[in-house]
């Protein structure tokens, strides 16, 4: 009889607990617009994060969708893994210097491909992604919310045209007639070496897929980064815009101080949550790049005119493509450390 409660106007017997539940969802169902918000937002990069087994966010309660969703993004960790591992069979004692040097850029996309993954996998299973963006969500403006979106939309075609352009080249590479390239179905070519070709087509296409996978990985965690660290570094800026308002304002100094210091140490909080998932990424993204400029700068020089036309348009766009990934890590890191010290 303690959880019941009688209204004589009613004459009827609710349940107290039922009536708390139905209230929290009416509130819930109210605030779920506000509340989406940024979601909303961030669903170009979000839905295609979860293609890629990157993103997944942890409900209230258990569900089916999530618990595949995490399967699926373990599984294409470890399947990266194992390919990882893989890789390092494709070096033989034969092989030409240009033949080392573009082996060597592979097992290095495939390793931070993996790497970068796991990283990603982390941070969904922690969930401290997603409870600072319904955090920063409270307060968020129209303007931003609308200068938000637009950076997403422009990232999310960024990164799906890296990716898409370091599949077709990898294609190509395949189903080329350059013989000596074959080394990337390495242990398969020497183990079905006289079978049909028909399989190692096959073989092909899965190690396709898995690179689809990698390029993906490295291109859709890298823009992530850099709009979390946008969506950081404005949250610090209002924060500073409050703490210059509270100088000029001396009468309610003290009172507005102490709620912009617990606004700040939320900030951190928060920041402190995702920092370390985010400075393993970009320490691969900084090795990974760096590895990939030296190493496409000596096959170039070691023939340009023997490697093709298409093969040093390649290496010229891998050049380009990991020097402006250099640069997006620099401005990912620069943001956040000038609205922290700030």
């Amino acid at each position: 009889m303690n959880g019941f409660k009688v209204y004589p106007q009613r004459n009827r017997i609710i349940n107290v607990e039922e009536a708390k539940e139905r209230s929290t969802t009416e509130e819930n169902s109210v605030e779920n617009p506000e509340r989406e918000m940024i979601q909303k937002i961030l669903l170009p990069l979000t839905v295609s994060m979860q293609i890629l087994g990157l993103h997944f966010e942890k409900p209230e309660k258990l569900r089916i969708t999530w618990q595949f969703s995490r399967f699926y993004s373990l599984f294409i960790s470890v399947i990266l893994w194992v390919n990882a591992i893989r890789i390092l069979t494709i070096f033989t004692a034969d092989g030409r210097l240009p033949t080392l040097l573009m082996n060597i850029c592979n097992t290095i996309l495939m390793v931070s491909g993996a790497l970068v993954h796991t990283s990603c996998y982390r941070a969904s299973v922690k969930g401290g992604i997603p409870e600072m963006l319904q955090t920063f969500n409270k307060d968020m403006s129209s303007r931003w919310a609308k200068q938000l979106r637009r950076q997403v939309i422009i990232h999310a075609g960024i990164a799906w045209s890296a990716t898409s352009f370091a599949v077709i080249t990898c294609t190509y590479v395949f189903f080329s007639d350059q013989g000596h390239l074959s080394t990337m179905l390495a242990p398969f070519n020497t183990i079905i070496l006289n079978s049909n070709p028909q399989i190692l087509h096959f073989i092909s296409i899965v190690i396709l897929v898995l690179f689809f996978y990698a390029a993906g990985s490295t291109c859709f965690s890298l823009v992530w980064n850099y709009v979390l660290s946008s969506i950081i570094s404005n949250e610090f800026r209002k924060c500073t815009k409050m703490l210059h308002g509270v100088v000029k304002n001396s009468e309610t100094a003290m009172l507005n101080f102490d709620m912009v210091r617990c606004r700040h140490q939320t900030l951190c909080r928060l920041v402190e949550k995702v920092d370390d998932c985010v400075c393993i990424s970009n320490a691969t993204y900084v090795v990974e790049f760096i590895f990939m400029i030296i190493l496409s700068l000596y096959v170039i020089m070691c023939d340009p005119i023997a490697i093709g036309p298409f093969f040093l348009f390649n290496n010229l766009f891998w050049i380009f493509a990991c020097t402006f990934g250099l640069s997006v890590v620099a401005r990912t890191g620069m943001m956040i450390n000038q609205s922290v010290r700030v």
